[in-house]
């Protein structure tokens, strides 16, 4: 299945589109640019931007699309995704870049984390109907008004008198002072500071004994995850095995039918705008986190998660 063209056709009628385990890829509107110092005229647009966090409750859009348009069962289109994804992974790790056709390339970075670059020969706004940027012509800049010529000076009628400058009155010698004199106040005053200092912060130093730092023992706090040996109180919370989400009910009851015929115990219950579908309730967690454990090993990590309320 060509998963990208199914990612581009979700991009074309909505805002999002969520591949499990990659990332999520949005869209960003821009409206119609006019600049008016070069008369370029740009089409509506959308950007296209990629977030490497994949944890989304929307996790249920693409499954819900491909069981749609190829009229396929839900449990067979969860299964065709998991294949995709599991060949991009492959990919990635073998430092190649994968190339979804409309919308851009994903590569693994030294770091770990994904680089993605779009590309930008290619538009999924619908209302630019490919059009492309118009260039209007642009009305000519009217000329500056010339400067005004500078004024010209009247003539005197009558030749100007001359001026009688006249020598300022010689000022009294100053007396210089003694430069020995100085010398020797500013070196006193400067000694005087200097004792001072030393009485002040040198003496009372060496007077109190050096601080001793006190070592801080720290304790490395224990990571728990599948391998958890704290039990909680029966009855403060429901551990939920959950295997998908919807926005509609009716995709939630007719995926747990087939988990149903499968041999799951699938149940239906809403969560705020979705619809869960639960293979297993639980009050103790650490009975949760094992079946959690063994369900994935058979199915895959992506097959079932848990939900705690």
């Amino acid at each position: 299945m060509n998963i990208a063209a199914v990612i581009k056709d979700i991009l074309i009628q909505s805002d999002h589109a969520v591949i499990p385990e990659i990332g999520r890829f949005s869209v960003e509107i821009t409206p119609a640019i006019l600049d008016p110092a070069t008369g370029l005229l740009s089409p509506p647009s959308r950007q296209i931007t990629f977030s490497s966090n994949s944890d989304s409750p929307d996790k249920g859009q693409l499954t819900e699309y491909i069981s749609a348009t190829y009229g396929i069962p839900l449990i067979k289109a969860e299964r065709e995704i998991q294949l995709s994804v599991k060949a991009i992974k492959t990919a990635l790790e073998n430092n190649e870049k994968i190339i979804i056709d409309g919308i851009g390339t994903l590569q693994k970075k030294a770091d770990g984390t994904l680089l993605y670059e779009q590309i930008l020969s290619h538009d999924l706004n619908l209302e630019s109907l490919g059009l492309k940027a118009i260039q209007l012509a642009v009305p000519p800049q009217p000329a500056p008004p010339p400067e005004p010529a500078p004024p010209v000076p009247p003539v005197p009628a009558e030749t100007a008198k001359p001026v009688e400058i006249k020598p300022d009155p010689p000022k009294p010698p100053v007396q210089k002072k003694n430069d020995y004199t100085s010398a020797i106040v500013s070196g006193s005053i400067l000694l005087i500071l200097a004792v001072g200092a030393f009485i002040i912060f040198i003496i009372p130093k060496k007077q109190q004994p050096p601080a001793v730092e006190q070592p801080v023992i720290t304790t490395p706090e224990p990571e728990y995850w599948a391998e958890d040996t704290t039990t909680e109180p029966i009855g403060e919370h429901n551990y939920f095995l959950i295997t998908g989400s919807f926005r509609k009910e009716k995709n939630a009851i007719e995926y747990s039918r087939e988990l149903t015929q499968q041999g799951f115990a699938a149940q239906v219950i809403p969560d705020l705008s979705l619809y869960r579908v639960v293979i297993g309730t639980f009050t103790n967690r650490d009975e949760a986190i094992n079946e959690l454990n063994n369900l994935r090993n058979r199915y895959g990590n992506d097959f079932v998660w848990m939900l705690t309320k």
